[in-house]
């Protein structure tokens, strides 16, 4: 697990990459960049023109795609720093920001397309603006991958919270987890 999601921790730090393990799946984007590319230069004359379009499409989208993971998905780290009680994201442009304070966060289940991921976001308002910090699963009962997430990062990340909402006085607010 420490692999596949990057993690490190330290007493007061706690921090991991939600999509590092995509990285494997870059190599099937280059082989689909390299042969539609190739059928792209094959087709070039103009008795072919629909393969070419065909192909030049798929040859686009695929590139686009292959950006966005390389450039928006698998850099992002999120960092649960105790000592500050702040968690931020790191990205491959933004070094390290400050998204909220670790006794605001709520960690809940979101659903779509068939399957649902574990987001974060701010008390109150965790339905406007939210972060996802994990995969999306299968509706499959006793998922490997769920459970080792749940055991690998969520209690973590519950541990910080907690061990912070100990030190905080009660009127401040505590986290709160739904999983």
């Amino acid at each position: 697990m420490k692999d596949r999601y990057q993690i490190e921790e330290s007493s007061s730090t706690f921090s991991f990459k939600p999509f590092h393990h995509r990285r494997s799946k870059l190599k099937w984007y280059v082989l689909a960049i390299l042969i539609s590319g190739g059928l792209s230069t094959y087709y070039y004359e103009p008795m072919n023109e629909l393969l070419l379009i065909v192909s030049a499409t798929i040859l686009i989208l695929t590139v686009w795609s292959f950006l966005k993971e390389i450039l928006l998905y698998i850099p992002i780290r999120y960092t649960f720093e105790r000592s500050t009680n702040e968690v931020c994201r790191s990205t491959l442009f933004v070094s390290k920001r400050k998204i909220m304070k670790l006794d605001e966060i709520v960690v809940y289940q979101n659903s779509e397309m068939g399957g649902w991921q574990y987001k974060m976001g701010k008390k109150k308002s965790q339905f406007v603006k939210s972060y996802a910090i994990s995969e999306y699963f299968s509706n499959k009962k006793n998922n490997e991958k769920t459970i080792a997430f749940e055991c690998a990062i969520l209690n973590r990340i519950e541990q910080m919270t907690t061990t912070l909402s100990s030190t905080i006085p009660a009127n401040s607010g505590s986290s709160s987890f739904h999983h």
